[in-house]
């Protein structure tokens, strides 16, 4: 069962994974722009400030349960891995960014970029997960959650890249950026799917110093 704090801010959002789908197919077969933010340097896009509420503000405020019961080692592993795959996650676009503006990249270089910026995130998360000591069977749970959305951003990434609805590297980095940001619940959920999916297979197991609920 999802936590109650993350079930709280999917309402408050307005059902944001429902909400990408209906964004990526409708600038899939519509033909559309992807909606963002105005402004001229994706270095102030809001995917970085959003990443670092959610890091402050969100993550503390959830409460994962067991058995209906507040579940405070779950909840510290599940806040533990969520923080580190933010920052991994936030310094990866931001070399992105760095790179792909140095170099003007466009077209297909933007998407090379763009792809080797998930792929780092990902060897980034799971190579930090291992070295502080999450279980590879919640690393693999994870990751079957977890592929089809990155599969999303990938196929979205190539119609930013190679589409001809975005005339400049702004607004191609910017587009980018958008669904990174929308990309930022739906972990959120994935993780809490990922444990609350194992159930009692991680009672009694060790997370640091801590035994799971």
């Amino acid at each position: 069962m999802l936590g109650s704090g993350v079930i709280e801010y999917i309402s408050q959002g307005g059902l944001l994974v429902v909400g990408a789908m209906a964004t990526y197919l409708a600038f899939k077969y519509f033909k559309g722009k992807i909606p963002y933010h105005k402004v001229t340097n994706p270095r102030n896009h809001l995917f970085f400030s959003k990443i670092q509420y959610e890091k402050i503000a969100h993550l503390p405020s959830i409460r994962l349960k067991y058995n209906g019961v507040y579940a405070p080692n779950r909840t510290t592993m599940f806040t533990n891995m969520l923080d580190d795959k933010f920052d991994i996650w936030n310094k990866c676009v931001w070399d992105m960014l760095n790179e792909a503006t140095i170099n003007k990249a466009t077209g297909y270089d933007l998407e090379i970029l763009s792809n080797k910026c998930i792929k780092n995130i990902i060897i980034g998360y799971e190579s930090k997960w291992k070295e502080t000591g999450i279980d590879k069977n919640i690393i693999k749970k994870f990751n079957l959650w977890h592929s089809e959305h990155i599969k999303l951003l990938i196929e979205a990434i190539s119609f930013i890249c190679l589409g001809d609805s975005y005339s400049s590297i702004e607004e191609k980095l910017n587009a980018i950026l958008e669904i990174h940001k929308v990309l930022i619940i739906i972990t959120i959920v994935d993780v809490e799917k990922t444990l609350g999916d194992m159930n009692g297979s991680l009672s009694g197991k060790k997370y640091k110093k801590l035994i799971l609920e």
